[in-house]
């Protein structure tokens, strides 16, 4: 059971993605208004959601549209994160 209290799929996965849309607004709207650990909190949430299920077989998570999932707004702004300026030991994930 999730932090929620709830066995719910959906209350979870809400739960997991808050963040990553949290991240990409912040990369999206709000970038200079940042400071440094906050920034790298960003672009490291970005990348690992994007990444989270990269290495998977499963065809519908594969081809999946699924509006709740965070991996989608954090793929959105990605690309913004290449015309940020970054620290270079946070660059990594």
């Amino acid at each position: 059971m999730a932090e929620t209290g709830s066995e719910d799929s959906i209350d979870i996965t809400l739960e997991g993605s808050g963040p990553d849309y949290i991240a990409s607004i912040c990369v999206r709207d709000h970038w200079d208004e940042l400071n440094e650990d906050q920034q790298t909190w960003c672009a490291n949430r970005i990348c690992a959601a994007v990444v989270a299920d990269g290495e998977t077989t499963d065809h519908l998570k594969i081809i999946g549209r699924n509006p709740i999932d965070g991996s989608r707004p954090a793929a959105f702004v990605l690309a913004a994160l290449f015309g940020k300026e970054l620290h270079p030991f946070h660059a990594a994930v």
